[in-house]
């Protein structure tokens, strides 16, 4: 809700659990340094030799000698990559470690544990809790990303970051551990799984652009990510069933994004009460005179 968890922190989750793999990057994270504007101009011209020296038949006639502080290399080439990489504002710092990229490849998969956990929350929800529930659009995406793709099936901009990438190294996926999914589907988890059922049909049947297919699967993920969060006081403590508009005009100032705004800060009204509620119950458990001595309770 503060912008802190984006559609592109779900994204690189998510394709870290499916393909169990993160990139080795070393020439990204010389990018990085060459790229980062609070590096001196010494530091970045550092970084490009060193990305030069190790790589330079990567780069061709970009790569030649001459002053690098001016070449269009370093001007404008490497800073153009990092805006790529970096559309979705995920690009942090002088590391790629930390940041999520706005790739459609495996290949650049990072560790970034941005998504708080609701990468997991949305490929487990797909997987399903018991054999043969793994659903068609988990197939989708891993048909989409997968860093062992032939080149000559590789989408455009996965094709410009391929030379920027190693390969990968493996990274084994959490074990499941919260109560949601574990043994049966709620309703509502049961229309979040209708709903990308769906969407692989529709997807599978178009066969569009596959940046368009990927952001589409990553947009339900995130969006059954917040539906089911929004309903956990629905389902746990019986609370009124509430209306959830999305609004996509693109017009803020409508009345139908307002009606959306409205719909969402009765959500989060909701979600206040169901932590009261939860917190008083665990307090109850462990003392019933718990509001005599709250923080006794506590302790």
């Amino acid at each position: 809700m503060e912008s802190k968890i984006k559609p592109v922190h779900i994204a690189n989750a998510l394709m870290r659990i499916e393909h169990q793999c993160v990139g080795r990057m070393v020439v990204l994270e010389q990018l990085f340094e060459a790229t980062l504007n609070r590096n001196t101009i010494d530091k970045r011209v550092e970084a490009v030799q060193t990305l030069l020296e190790s790589q330079r038949e990567r780069w061709g006639r970009l790569g030649e000698n001459g002053d690098l502080r001016s070449s269009v290399l370093m001007t404008k080439v490497l800073p153009l990559i990092r805006t790529l990489l970096g559309a979705d504002g995920a690009a942090f710092g002088s590391s790629p470690e930390w940041s999520s990229f706005s790739s459609p490849t495996a290949l650049t998969i990072t560790t970034d544990a941005s998504d708080d956990g609701a990468g997991s929350f949305v490929h487990h929800l797909w997987t399903g809790s018991n054999d043969g529930d793994r659903l068609e659009i988990l197939d989708l995406l891993n048909q989409l990303t997968a860093p062992e793709k032939d080149p000559s099936q590789l989408d455009d901009l996965s094709a410009l970051l391929l030379p920027l990438v190693e390969g990968t190294k493996k990274k084994t996926a959490p074990l499941w551990g919260a109560e949601d999914i574990s043994t049966k589907y709620s309703t509502i988890e049961s229309s979040l799984r209708d709903a990308a059922r769906d969407l692989a049909a529709y997807e599978l049947k178009l066969k569009p652009n596959p940046i368009a297919t990927l952001q589409r699967v990553v947009l339900l993920g995130a969006l059954s990510m917040f539906r089911h969060a929004s309903t956990r006081c629905l389902e746990r403590y019986d609370s009124p069933e509430r209306i959830l508009l999305l609004d996509a005009t693109g017009d803020r100032y409508s009345n139908v994004a307002d009606a959306s705004v409205r719909c969402v800060a009765q959500l989060i009204s909701d979600a206040r009460t169901y932590i009261s509620d939860l917190l008083r119950d665990l307090l109850r458990a462990q003392n019933t005179n718990w509001h005599e001595n709250p923080i006794n309770a506590l302790n």
